[in-house]
């Protein structure tokens, strides 16, 4: 779970509406995403194909829910970070790409998150 200290946010001149963000950046479902971020089959079907999983396949070995939700939480840290440190170019690691990629295909969920966290549209 995504977790900064006060003291952290104090050191870092974090506004207090940045830190609602966080906050709501924390508490923001992503089940609907992360649940499907894996090679497993599931009753409603695969959402993802064989070959846009892959390549995670092929980083961590396979591609099961344990991963998917790391990698939900690293993208959640690389979100916090444009949050804190606005105007800064973030590079996020491949993983994380992909996953932010696969949210965008699921385009009216990622524009209502882009509105929620970043106030409108987000693409760095």
């Amino acid at each position: 779970m995504l977790t900064i200290s006060e003291q952290t946010l104090d050191l870092l001149n974090v506004s207090h509406s940045t830190r609602e963000k966080l906050e709501e950046l924390k508490n923001y479902d992503l089940s609907f995403l992360t649940d499907n971020f894996t090679d497993e089959h599931h009753k409603e079907g695969r959402k993802f194909s064989a070959e846009q999983i892959y390549p995670i396949v092929k980083h961590f070995g396979k591609a099961d829910r344990e991963i998917a939700h790391n990698i939900e939480q690293e993208f959640r840290k690389f979100v916090a970070l444009t949050l804190i440190r606005p105007g800064v170019t973030h590079a996020p690691s491949g993983p994380v790409d992909m996953y932010w990629h696969f949210f965008i295909l699921h385009t009216e969920e990622y524009r209502n998150f882009c509105t929620a966290i970043w106030g409108g549209f987000y693409d760095n």
